[in-house]
């Protein structure tokens, strides 16, 4: 490619791969994360567990991610950044857990691409990525694994409505939303009534009482649109399959549907614990 030359490579979705790689554009999510740290919380992080005499592995993080119709798994940068050790744990009857690699990270956007190691033939299908934009007050809802020490192992459910289609400074980048999201969240799928992702839920407005003794808003969450992860996932070798469409449907018949597919992604500092 010439210097200089410029590249179309606009998706269905509207979004280019040159959206996810310039850096310099418009501040990254890590940045918009950093400029309000005093008030924006990435729901990533579990607190460290330490290690006991019979640990062979250290628990660093976990956060959740999705099953795409490529057979990858989609989740957030900042959830496996830096870490070299990460495990993928399906919600099945197994409740085998498989090695996964980093295909594709983008910093910029705060995602990444797992690949697992190991075929997993009875691997849940996939999730399909909405065609379009969810509209302001859609119904929305999440699944993934907040607190998994402290809540267990099993996946949990919150819903609401899209409150925006832009974050702080009005990201473009980003849906506002009031589903609840807690540590161990990050990296799953905000997911439409037809069980299409529409977002990949990264950070929440921690609330707060300012020195003017201004309150911040409550119920402030965000999740990437999944235009971007869309993107990403044309860098890697096989494309998602197409997406099938679907009718909208309660959220009581959803969730049996769409919850295998979102699985719990642990990092850890050797290897699996024990």
């Amino acid at each position: 490619i010439k210097k200089g030359a410029k590249l179309d490579l606009r998706n269905t979705n509207g979004f280019t791969a040159l959206d996810i790689a310039v850096k310099n554009n418009r501040f990254t999510v890590a940045d918009m994360i950093r400029s309000a740290s005093s008030e924006i919380q990435t729901p990533s992080w579990t607190k460290p567990i330490l290690p006991s005499p019979s640990s062979a592995s250290i628990l660093l993080s976990t956060g959740t991610g999705w099953v795409t119709e490529g057979g990858y798994i989609v989740t957030n940068q900042h959830v496996i950044e830096g870490h070299t050790w990460i495990s993928v744990r399906f919600n099945n009857s197994s409740a085998r857990e498989y090695a996964a690699q980093v295909v594709i990270a983008d910093e910029n956007n705060d995602l990444a691409v797992l690949k697992l190691n190991d075929e997993n033939e009875n691997r849940p299908r996939g999730l399909p990525i909405a065609a379009k934009l969810p509209k302001i007050g859609a119904e929305v809802f999440t699944i993934g694994y907040p607190k998994s020490d402290v809540m267990g192992m099993n996946p949990k459910v919150t819903n609401g409505i899209v409150s925006a289609l832009s974050g702080i400074k009005d990201d473009p980048r980003v849906i506002q939303t009031t589903v609840a999201i807690q540590s161990g969240n990050s990296g799953g799928p905000l997911l439409n009534m037809k069980g299409e992702v529409v977002g990949i839920t990264t950070a929440s407005l921690r609330t707060r009482v300012t020195k003017k003794g201004i309150d911040v808003p409550q119920g402030v969450n965000y999740a990437i649109k999944s235009g971007y992860a869309a993107a990403l996932l044309t860098s890697v070798p096989e494309r998602p399959y197409p997406m099938e469409q679907s009718a909208n449907a309660i959220l009581e018949e959803l969730i049996p549907k769409v919850q295998d597919s979102i699985v719990q992604v642990t990092v850890t500092s050797t290897g699996r614990l024990d």
